[in-house]
């Protein structure tokens, strides 16, 4: 009697082990992985029902019967932050699931959609990089599995926003107080638009703006309307709407929708019609309406703060929202606000140009130190522009403000070319030997100015020459033809470049031509000012 008993016992451990592992549910370390996006495959299911309303959160607004089924399963753990559509296609009677963590283990729902429906997405779900995700597709429970039958495909991609709908970013502002009398006809489509309280995507529509003066506002097309009209209300952007309020027939056929509007916040009101409806109507907006919140300071507002382009840029700028400038009077006069950019000499032909877009622009090109400006050139025009000889290593301040009062965007382009820009035989080098300094600049004329100090005698290798090297067969003619100072001149041929190298063929005078014919092997030809 006791071994019958104790083997009762060991049956009884045995059944409750069981029990306490399906309640536990297996399915998540089984689960199909997904290792990249975008994924397109076909449903695999677990032959069981692990996961249901019971012992997973019901991931809403998708329905606790929709967990009675044989459940399929995906995991996926994005590298980095994406935003995913999931969709599902090949069985009526499905949802799906997403949750952050084992649905079964504490998992948090991100999102749920279910219906009769044979195809159903679920879309714009955020995803975070390194956090692991399980992906549920089940059934009511009839089907008894969504991989019964033919099967579900089941796709998973990066979201792409829709496009924003036709005319919204080009909306016309209204005044509160003042009707607008318009008409749909000849309007634009939003097939993106979805619902907003109603469907607002099936036929032509208007769109307006006002901004929110911290009360409620008054949208209505009740009177002087003469078609079935709906009308919607969103904040956000034209590229991210936000539905705030929409109504169809809240005045017999017509529409009208009221909410509380938020201080400086843009809202965007869409005008359009029941199913495929356009006519004339008028639009009525009252109540707390607002201004639009001042534009930010740039960030170049001041001298100090100044951005730093570069030859060959163009750069868009503003000065909506900049501050008023003491800039000195520059050929042009300040009365404007205006933004600041420098621009490093080079030695090169600089041309400045600034063009409005919504600014009449003026332009001030300044040298010195933001305290002690030194006007360089002005101009106004509808492109202004400047060109001067930049001075190597200076800093250009370049000021773009406005005629009279005008604020506004623009366009200020750096165009740079060299004082020369056909270099004689370049590359020529500058170099000194044997201590002499000096400087050698290349005129537009093709020749050379050529200068040096601390040369000692004529007899000390001490000179200081622009040079090129030179190598094969050759021909050279070379000219000195003027000496100042009381200093002399001449063309050597070197194998060095140091003190002490060896001439090759040597010619000194004070107005002079040197013409070689010879075979030359890397040798240095120099024209030097002793």
């Amino acid at each position: 009697m006791k071994q019958l008993l104790l083997n009762f016992s060991m049956i009884l451990l045995c059944i409750a082990a069981i029990n306490v592992n399906q309640a536990g549910a297996t399915t998540c370390p089984q689960a199909t992985t997904v290792s990249a996006i975008p994924y397109n495959a076909s449903l695999v299911c677990t032959g069981t029902n692990d996961i249901t309303s019971t012992n997973a959160t019901v991931c809403a607004p998708a329905s606790s019967l929709y967990y009675g089924g044989q459940e399929a399963l995906l995991v996926y753990t994005p590298a980095a932050n994406v935003a995913v559509d999931i969709s599902i296609n090949g069985r009526s009677w499905t949802g799906i699931m997403v949750y952050a963590g084992c649905p079964t283990s504490g998992g948090t729902c991100l999102g749920g959609i279910s219906s009769s429906l044979i195809a159903k997405s679920l879309t714009n779900v955020a995803l975070t990089g390194g956090t692991t995700y399980y992906i549920m597709v089940d059934t009511w429970p009839t089907p008894d599995s969504p991989c019964s039958g033919s099967g579900t495909t089941i796709s998973i991609g990066v979201h792409v926003p829709p496009p924003p709908p036709p005319g919204c970013s080009t909306a016309t502002a209204v005044t509160c107080g003042v009707p607008v009398v318009g008409t749909t006809v000849g309007g634009q489509l939003a097939p993106n638009l979805g619902t907003c309280t109603t469907a607002l995507n099936t036929a032509v529509g208007k769109w307006y703006t006002v901004y929110g003066g911290g009360g409620n506002i008054t949208a209505s097309l009740c009177t002087g309307t003469a078609y079935d009209s709906k009308i919607g209300v969103f904040s956000g952007t034209c590229g991210t709407l936000v539905c705030v309020g929409g109504n169809d027939d809240g005045c017999g056929a017509q529409s009208t929708v009221t909410w509380n509007a938020v201080n400086g916040t843009l809202y965007y009101i869409y005008v359009t019609g029941f199913s495929t409806a356009t006519g004339a109507f008028t639009l009525n907006v009252t109540g707390t309406c607002g201004a639009p919140p001042p534009p930010p300071v740039p960030g170049n507002d001041t001298c100090a703060n100044a951005t730093a382009i570069t030859c060959g840029s163009t750069t868009n700028g503003t000065t909506l929202g900049a501050t008023s400038d003491t800039a000195p009077t520059c050929d042009v006069t300040t009365t404007a606000p205006g933004v600041w950019y420098t621009i490093q000499g080079d030695g090169d032909i600089f041309t400045l140009t600034a063009c409005g877009n919504s600014l009449d622009p003026k332009l001030s090109v300044y040298t010195g130190t933001c305290g002690a400006l030194v006007c360089l050139e002005g101009n106004q025009a509808s492109c202004s522009e400047v060109e001067f000889l930049s001075v190597a290593g200076t800093t250009y301040r370049v000021f773009v403000h406005g005629n009279g009062a005008s604020v506004g965007t623009f366009s200020l382009a750096a165009s740079c070319v060299p004082l020369c820009p056909s270099p004689i035989d370049a590359p020529w080098t500058v170099t000194a030997i044997g201590g002499a300094v000096g400087t050698a600049i290349e005129n537009c004329d093709e020749t050379f100015t050529v200068s040096t100090t601390g040369v000692g005698t004529a007899t000390a290798d001490k000179i200081h020459f622009v040079h090129q090297n030179l190598t094969g067969n050759g021909y050279v003619v070379a000219d000195i033809n003027t000496f100042t100072s009381f200093t002399f001149g001449g063309v050597q041929f070197r194998d060095g470049l140091t003190a002490g190298a060896r001439k090759v063929d040597y010619n000194l005078s004070w107005v002079q031509e040197l013409h070689v014919n010879c075979v030359l092997s890397q040798m240095a030809l120099t024209l030097f000012h002793s």
